[in-house]
């Protein structure tokens, strides 16, 4: 291990009292480690002796032959760094966002970071199985990698030579930043852009892939010449590897898109294992192809006529991943839950719990796929809601229901969210619960949840089951009801009838009084925002088990701390023999 004899920079970063700041030295060793039959030399770069930031480790160049054409492989950087006339690749040697570590054990955390980097190194350019999984889990930065190192040697070389018409289409493509790919089925869609102007083209995306087996990108992706590209002939078979279909898919509808509109460029998105992968197409050359032989208006012909596709060149661009697959899964795939997508979901109450409650249930998938969020209610927003609801001052004196699904929708466009800005109890409302998958109430109103319970008992046409939720006393606790007509359990009237107190055996505070407030001609009873967030993850919880098909406790209590009374607990209660509902079904 040998220290750096030379200072790289002077970080101005390290805070002292009084808000002062002094420079501190950047440290870093060369280390010559050996790997296999590999031997590499690396650099440890320290920027925090503190370690609130883990050291930076640079792979410097291997001596061995080809190891350029190796790239790009996952966890290196495609582009090194020049430092003392030699390259350095950016090496990634741990996921820090989980890492756990001592950072006054300074010489413990330089020991893991020097080991850390020998398995890397070793899974990589050893473990050829392990890198391809890599590779594949990793697709996505290193799409990201190839697609800013390529635009950004285009945008130079382009300074340089404005006139060139191909460098032209090139670059309109590489400033296609998809900010927005929100559908997963096959065929033409809009898309949302950052840079262009026009947004007449469509995106097209190809058959969404699920694959195992992956291996990585070709070198020839990485483009170290003009016009700084992909070679079209290079993509397509790149793409063959693995999904025959989509090879041959692209091919028509690139040659459909010339005839029907003689454009020269081609927007598409890969959709691989959930992750979106979109490019541009300059393919002047297919068209004029084309335009030179009226015979050719298919993909046989095309490959029949000889044309190689060798002077289309591809552009790899980035998108953000708003498909259901990927947003409504990916925080709870491997916690054994489904998501919403493809269900109706019926919320009735659009205010403190329900506000949250609808952002809640969009962000696990309702409204995606076949499914709908549909959201009921018939009060505006106050000025006085602002400070325990989700909606702000810009919702003031509009519907609760309508500005909810505006604010679903500004956040995740693609859902079909549907609001109804009247009163639930009649007749006309009662229709659209009885084709739902779930209903949810959240009016905290006994009143309006007594009558939903008994119509959802007297209606046979409605069968879903209903989860019922509400904050009780000033906060002190929240509750949910989890009621499905196929199991005998206690119902929502079991609890207590509209006008009456809570029965003893179910009653969360006994003999508590909560504080009221009075205003001019109404009351109302404060509690906290806490209150309205966690009424709503509790509901959440109980559509969660719904979802696994594992509810238990129907019946859910949760307090706060500061409550030191008596407390029930959670459980599957029985009906009362005294509920006037439960006295009917039996």
């Amino acid at each position: 291990m040998t220290r750096l004899d030379v200072l790289r920079y002077i970080r101005q970063s390290h805070p002292e009292w009084h808000w002062t700041y002094t420079p501190s030295m950047l440290d870093g060793w060369m280390i010559k480690i050996k790997v296999g039959d590999y031997d590499f030399e690396i650099l440890l770069e320290i920027v925090d002796w503190e370690f609130f930031e883990l050291p930076t480790v640079y792979l410097k160049q291997p001596s061995f032959k080809n190891f350029e054409k190796l790239l790009p492989l996952p966890h290196l950087s495609i582009y090194p760094k020049e430092f003392n006339n030699s390259l350095f690749y950016n090496l990634c040697y741990a996921v820090t966002n989980s890492l756990a570590y001592d950072n006054y054990d300074s010489i413990g955390i330089i020991e893991w970071c020097y080991k850390q980097t020998i398995k890397v190194l070793g899974e990589i350019f050893i473990n050829k199985s392990f890198s391809k999984q890599e590779a594949l889990r990793e697709i996505v930065p290193i799409w990201n990698q190839i697609s800013n190192a390529n635009n950004i040697r285009l945008a130079s070389w382009f300074e340089d030579n404005p006139t060139n018409m191909l460098m032209q289409n090139l670059k309109n493509l590489s400033y296609l930043n998809f900010l927005e790919i929100s559908q997963e089925n096959q065929g033409f869609y809009r898309f949302i852009s950052k840079d262009i102007k026009d947004k007449s083209f469509k995106v097209f995306i190809l058959e969404p892939m699920l694959i195992s087996e992956f291996n990585g990108f070709p070198n020839s992706f990485v483009a170290d010449s003009p016009p700084y590209a992909i070679n079209l002939q290079v993509f397509l078979n790149w793409i063959k590897s693995f999904s025959t279909k989509n090879y041959q898919t692209l091919i028509q509808k690139i040659i459909d898109g010339i005839n029907a509109t003689q454009q020269s460029l081609f927007l598409g998105c890969l959709i691989v294992n959930n992750q979106t992968l979109t490019f541009g197409i300059e393919h002047t050359a297919l068209k004029n192809h084309l335009s030179s032989n009226k015979k050719v208006k298919s993909k046989k012909t095309v490959l029949e006529s000889g044309f190689k596709f060798h002077d289309c060149w591809v552009v790899l661009t980035e998108s953000i991943n708003l498909t259901p697959n990927f947003v409504y899964k990916r925080n709870i795939e491997k916690l054994l839950s489904d998501n919403l997508s493809d269900k109706k979901i019926v919320l009735i109450g659009c205010g403190a719990i329900g506000g949250y409650l609808g952002l809640a249930l969009a962000k696990l998938g309702a409204g995606a796929g076949n499914g709908e969020l549909i959201l009921i209610d018939e009060d505006i927003i106050k000025a006085e809601n602002i400070g325990r609801h989700v909606l702000g001052k810009f919702y003031v004196r509009h519907y609760k229901s309508t500005s909810l699904k505006f604010e679903i929708q500004a956040q995740l466009s693609a859902l079909k969210v549907t609001s109804y800005e009247e009163n639930i109890i009649n007749a006309k409302m009662y229709k659209l619960l009885e084709d739902a998958d779930l209903i949810i109430d959240a009016t905290a109103k006994a009143e309006v949840s007594q009558r939903l319970n008994e119509v959802y008992f007297n209606t046979s046409a409605i069968t879903s089951p209903v989860i019922f939720s509400w904050i009780r006393g000033n906060g002190e606790c929240v509750q949910s009801l989890f009621v499905d007509k196929q199991v005998k359990s206690a119902c929502r009237c079991c609890l207590n009838k509209s006008g009456h107190p809570i029965r003893d055996q179910y009653d969360a505070l006994p003999g508590f009084e909560p504080v009221v407030n009075f205003s001019a001609c109404s009351d109302y009873t404060p509690f906290s925002v806490s209150a309205s967030q966690s009424a709503s993850a509790l509901a959440i919880d109980l559509v969660l088990d719904w979802l696994r098909g594992e509810v238990g406790p129907r019946y859910r209590t949760r307090y706060t701390e500061r409550w030191t009374g008596s407390r029930i607990e959670s459980a599957d209660y029985l009906p009362h023999q005294d509920c006037h509902v439960c006295q009917i079904r039996e």
